[in-house]
């Protein structure tokens, strides 16, 4: 499966040498793709093994960086992905109804917290109908324009535009994917979180400590130009792991999701459960 964005791992080689070793040799114990791959060779950017860069422009440190997807139970994903996938068709059943108040309930958590966890999770979903006149039109609105889009990177600025009370990067973000998933992708609590543990090489003492900053920032216009700022950095980031999870699913004999950004949402969901005995989006 090619989601578009670059080559999975599965289309790269088994052999990666770097300063004229192979890579089992440098980092023993580390998963490789199956031998059967194209050759790719590494580029040397520094001393450092982890500055070192496939010729196709992935970091080397990526393949220690996902080590952390290894042991997660690839069948609740896919449960948790096929819930996902269903409430999309759903919303875009209801939205060429215009049945808008069904349309936006669902697409707020409130019928189905499947719809928007984000929004669910923080009780949102009816207090941005009650604090913002003419909600529904309103929202139904800006849900058209999430699913006409073609670049998710737009999306922060129209959450901003939009100026709905409780409606920020975390519920907004998770409404565009919901409706457009092949474009646009979630930056909440938990996809965050799965960012920054690859980020981090793994380490998921400084993945918590990381997310805190971002969640305890109070100040409303700073946070929303703070999440904004990872909104973008995890366009990349999910597409990987949406990558390696394929890999990862397929070795366990589970299909993987055929939609991006809703399979590195399952993805990120189970990392974060994984790591985090509180469950907050």
């Amino acid at each position: 499966m090619n989601y578009g964005r670059r080559k999975t791992w599965e289309s790269q080689e088994l052999l990666v040498i770097w300063r004229n070793h192979r890579i089992d040799e440098v980092l023993p114990g580390l998963t490789i793709p199956r031998p059967n791959a194209k050759n790719c060779l590494l580029r040397q950017w520094g001393d450092d093994i982890k500055e070192a860069t496939f010729l196709g422009g992935q970091p080397l440190s990526g393949l220690k960086q996902m080590s952390v997807l290894q042991d997660l139970d690839w069948h609740i994903i896919r449960c948790h992905y096929l819930e996902r996938e269903q409430i999309h068709n759903d919303l875009l059943d209801l939205n060429r109804q215009k049945q808008k108040l069904q349309f936006v309930k669902l697409l707020l958590g409130i019928t189905n917290r499947a719809g928007n966890f984000s929004a669910y999770d923080h009780s949102l979903g009816r207090q941005i109908l009650a604090t913002n006149p003419n909600a529904i039109q309103r929202i139904f609105d800006l849900a058209n324009e999430f699913i006409s889009l073609d670049r998710g990177t737009d999306v922060p600025s129209m959450i901003k535009d939009a100026r709905l009370h409780h409606f920020g990067i975390g519920v907004g973000s998770e409404a565009s994917c919901m409706v457009n998933p092949k474009v646009c992708w979630i930056a909440n609590t938990r996809t965050i979180f799965a960012h920054l543990v690859t980020k981090h090489g793994g380490n998921i003492a400084k993945a918590k400590e990381e997310l805190r900053l971002y969640r305890d920032n109070d100040a409303t216009s700073r946070k929303h130009q703070n999440w904004a700022g990872i909104h973008k950095e995890l366009a990349t980031s999910l597409t990987r792991i949406a990558e390696e999870g394929e890999r990862l699913a397929r070795h366990a004999t589970v299909e993987p999701g055929p939609i991006i950004y809703l399979w590195a949402d399952a993805i990120a969901s189970e990392v974060y459960v994984r790591h985090n005995l509180k469950s907050s989006r």
